[in-house]
């Protein structure tokens, strides 16, 4: 029942707990009845995607709508203790369609740089963007998973309830020890007794940042050739800014560094975007004082230690003694 390894999926749903509705936005690998269970009630977009790709859409939504979030249902499980799981990336109802259209408009842009995307692999599915009203009888869904203090043995029927009487305020501190997330908590060690009965014990998991986020894309230099893993390595290395070379990646600027850029999956499908810069191609400056032409203002300005701006009024003339110009002015 679950979807091949990488691929996942990422849903809009309508969901209803503790008899309040709102908006779930999320990714998972199993069905969505099977995760969502009883509190389930439309699903308003499907989609099963590469991984990284619905990871990196989902973090993406998660940051443009943070104000639109609805925390009604968090605060009703603190105020119990017992949360539902998912309450923290709920949202209000004015954010569902800003978030649906969102959805479309990402996924026709993967669709329009990979035309072939959907084929990749067996389990990929395109959008199922009609609203599909679930109904099912109430059951048992997510039961709490009991879990075993480590320090002495003691089990708990739950993570809340070993906080409560343990005293921990975080119950995600707890559960992300039971996971791996975490060492401990306030030297308290912790696992999950179906884990711990078949001696598999998660150690805790290595930060996926830099190059091993989800979100890392390769860059190559077209001017060298180069490889790297991160913008921020190829920044480092050229001396230039990270947040420009990904600019120049989505073909947003022309140069960066006095190279070209691009994302090494999009070089290597050759749906590299084009810049056009609505000022015009770069133009060449000429150095007055040496004679030196450089192939663009960013160029000339990194070589003389000015800014762009002030060659560039040099070139316009708007300087006293202009020390530099456009190759093309007379």
């Amino acid at each position: 029942n679950e979807t091949a390894s990488g691929v996942i999926t990422i849903a809009l749903m309508k969901v209803e707990v503790f008899g309040m509705t709102s908006y779930k936005l999320g990714t998972t690998n199993r069905k969505l009845l099977d995760r969502y269970g009883e509190a389930l009630r439309e699903i308003i977009f499907e989609a099963a995607m590469n991984e990284a790709d619905a990871l990196r859409l989902e973090q993406l939504l998660q940051g443009k709508y943070y104000d639109y979030r609805d925390q009604r249902i968090f605060k009703a499980g603190m105020r119990n203790g017992q949360r539902w799981s998912g309450d923290s990336e709920l949202y209000l109802n004015k954010a569902v369609p800003l978030i649906l259209g969102d959805l479309k408009r990402h996924i026709a842009d993967i669709q329009e740089g990979d035309p072939h995307y959907w084929e990749r692999q067996p389990k990929l599915v395109p959008p199922i963007l009609r609203i599909r009203p679930v109904r099912k009888e109430k059951g048992v869904f997510n039961p709490p998973k009991p879990v075993i203090y480590l320090n002495d043995g003691k089990r708990y029927p739950s993570a809340s309830e070993a906080a409560r009487t343990l005293g921990l305020s975080s119950l995600g501190n707890l559960t992300s020890v039971c996971t791996g997330m975490r060492t401990e908590i306030k030297g308290y060690k912790f696992a999950y007794v179906e884990d711990f009965e078949r001696g598999i014990i998660p150690a805790r998991r290595q930060k996926r940042t830099g190059s091993n986020s989800v979100n890392a894309r390769p860059v190559v230099c077209l001017d060298t050739g180069e490889r790297f893993p991160t913008s921020i390595v190829a920044s480092r290395v050229k001396n230039c800014s990270a947040s420009h070379i990904t600019s120049g990646c989505r073909g947003r600027r022309g140069l960066v560094g006095g190279y070209r850029w691009a994302y090494a999956d999009d070089y290597e499908r050759g749906t590299v975007p084009k810049f056009t810069s609505k000022l015009g191609n770069p133009k060449k400056v000429v150095f007055l004082d040496t004679g030196q032409v450089f192939d663009s203002l960013a160029l000339a300005a990194k070589a003389t230690g000015l800014s762009r701006s002030a060659v560039s009024l040099h070139c316009l003339r708007k300087r006293r003694r202009p020390r530099f110009r456009f190759l093309s002015c007379s």
